[in-house]
C-alpha cells in the first residue's frame, strides 16, 4: 500500500465530513427523493471510510462521529413524541444504508479473501496486536500541535511518530469549560448545547476505555481491544 499515513488520515477526515453531512441531510430532508440520495451518499462515505484500513485512527474517529450524530439528534429534538412517523421513515432509509454497506463489504471480503489472509500473516499490520488497558492518560495530551511533540529535546514517545494519530487531537482542558458554559446556558435559557456535550461524552468514553475498565469481550466488541 503506497498511500502515506498522512494521506490516510486526510481521507478519513474527508469521509467522516461527507458522512456526517449526508446524515444531517437525511434527517432534515422532508423529500423522500432527497432522503434516498442522502442515503446513497452516506453509504458511500461509510464504505470508503471502512476500506481505508487504518484502524488506529479510524476507530476513535468513528466513535466520536457516533456521539456527534447522537448530539445532533438531541439538538434537533428529534425524539419528540409527535415525530414517530418521521422516525420510522428515517429508520427505513438507515436500514437501507446498513444493507448497502454490509453487502458491499461482504463482496469486498469475498473477492479479496486470499489477499486478506496473506496480509493477516504479515508482521505489520497482520500480526500487530496490542492488548487494551495499557494506555497512559498523558498520551491523550499528545498531538501534532502539542508542545510536548514540538520540543527539540522532548521527542515523541513512539518509535514511529505517525503513531500519534492513535490519539484524538482534542484537548481535555476544554471539558470543564464546555460543561460550565452548558450549566450557564441552562440557567439562563433552559436548554443545552448537545453537540459540545456529545464531544465531551465521546472523549470521556474513549479515555475511560483506554484504561480497560471493561471486560475484554466488551472491549473487543467496541473495536478497542487491539490496534
Amino acid at each position: 500500500m503506497l498511500r502515506s499515513l498522512v494521506g490516510s488520515e486526510m481521507c478519513i477526515r474527508d469521509r467522516i465530513s461527507i458522512g456526517l453531512s449526508a446524515f444531517i441531510l437525511l434527517i432534515r430532508s422532508k423529500s423522500l427523493w432527497k432522503k434516498f440520495l442522502s442515503t446513497l451518499l452516506l453509504s458511500y462515505a461509510i464504505i470508503s471510510f471502512g476500506l481505508i484500513l487504518y484502524p488506529p485512527f479510524q476507530i476513535p474517529i468513528a466513535w466520536i462521529s457516533i456521539f456527534l450524530a447522537i448530539g445532533f439528534l438531541l439538538q434537533e429534538k428529534y425524539f419528540k413524541k409527535n415525530n414517530k412517523k418521521r422516525i420510522r421513515v428515517d429508520m427505513l432509509f438507515l436500514f437501507l444504508c446498513i444493507s448497502i454497506v454490509l453487502f458491499t463489504l461482504l463482496m469486498y471480503i469475498k473477492g479479496n479473501k486470499e489477499v486478506i489472509e496473506i496480509t493477516k500473516q504479515t508482521v505489520y499490520p497482520g500480526q500487530r496486536f496490542i492488548s487494551a488497558g495499557q494506555g497512559n492518560f498523558t498520551n491523550l495530551l499528545n498531538g501534532f500541535y502539542n508542545i510536548l511533540m514540538q520540543s527539540d529535546y522532548n521527542g515523541a514517545p513512539y518509535a514511529n511518530q505517525c503513531e500519534a494519530s492513535n490519539f484524538l487531537i482534542l484537548s481535555i482542558f476544554l471539558l470543564p469549560w464546555i460543561i460550565y458554559k452548558n450549566i450557564q446556558m441552562y440557567k439562563k435559557e433552559k436548554k443545552l448545547d448537545y453537540l459540545t456535550l456529545s464531544i465531551c461524552l465521546g472523549m470521556m468514553f474513549l479515555s475511560i476505555l483506554k484504561r480497560d475498565f471493561s471486560p475484554g469481550s466488551v472491549m473487543t466488541g467496541l473495536g478497542l481491544s487491539t490496534s
